[in-house]
């Protein structure tokens, strides 16, 4: 059995005369330096993202899939539905309404305290 060492030590128990393995290092080559890029991410507008969600369902519509996308207007999060595909009712939303809610009522919080600070 052959076991390569990539970290160029050996411990102890390593040492063929001691019964164990006989461990090979392997030499250590380096490698060329990694271009460091640097990608601007920006948010999308809110046109481009109602188009991407429209897309979106569409190819899911023809798949036949129960799944609908949709962005909530206030908080802009991404909100995705289980829906009955005969009924259309929906079965589960994620993140769920309570949560929505809270998530606006936190903003509502967030301004007001913020305009306290300012005045």
């Amino acid at each position: 059995m052959l076991i390569q060492n990539t970290t160029n030590t050996v411990s102890p128990a390593w040492f063929a005369k001691e019964g164990g393995v006989k461990a090979v290092t392997a030499p250590v080559r380096e490698s060329a330096p990694v271009k460091q890029t640097t990608v601007e991410t920006r948010r999308p507008s809110i046109a481009e993202l109602d188009n991407a969600v429209r897309e979106l369902n569409q190819s899911l519509k023809a798949n036949n899939s129960n799944l609908a996308f949709s962005v909530d207007q206030d908080t802009q999060q991404t909100i995705v539905s289980v829906k009955d595909s005969q009924t259309g009712e929906v079965i589960k939303q994620f993140p769920s309404k309570e949560a929505i809610a809270i998530s606006k009522a936190i903003g509502e919080i967030q301004q007001g305290l913020l305009l306290k600070q300012k005045a």
